[in-house]
């Protein structure tokens, strides 16, 4: 939804673990393109992204080390355990709905966090 804002393109870049887990994601990606998720068609999927890229970790990515630092806490929420300050922090920035529009609290749910596999 960003990139569509921007009117731009973009690439997903996901750190390399294991050899199956890399094959699940690569796997997961595929079908995201293809049937998309319950708020966005594979179709727009497909033409606002151009890859995915699994880099290693040795690669030393500026961009996947701020990664990290965006989804540890936001997994740590997801999975129940404890939060600090840095996840309120990222929590402000999570997109809303429009006005008007009825979502389950927080009002980010489903909506500027969507957690996959459900």
């Amino acid at each position: 939804m960003e990139l569509a804002e921007a009117e731009e393109k973009g690439s997903i870049v996901a750190e390399a673990r294991s050899a199956q887990f890399d094959r699940d994601l690569v796997l997961a990606w595929n079908a995201i393109r293809s049937r998309g998720t319950n708020h966005i068609s594979g179709a727009r999927v497909q033409y606002r992204t151009q890859e995915l890229s699994i880099r290693g970790k040795r690669e030393n990515l500026a961009g996947l080390q701020l990664a990290d630092l965006v989804v540890s806490p936001i997994g740590r929420q997801v999975i129940g355990k404890r939060t600090h300050e840095d996840f309120r922090i990222i929590e402000s920035k999570f997109r809303t709905p429009r006005e008007g529009h009825r979502r389950p609290d927080p009002a980010y749910a489903g909506y500027g966090l969507v957690v996959l596999p459900k």
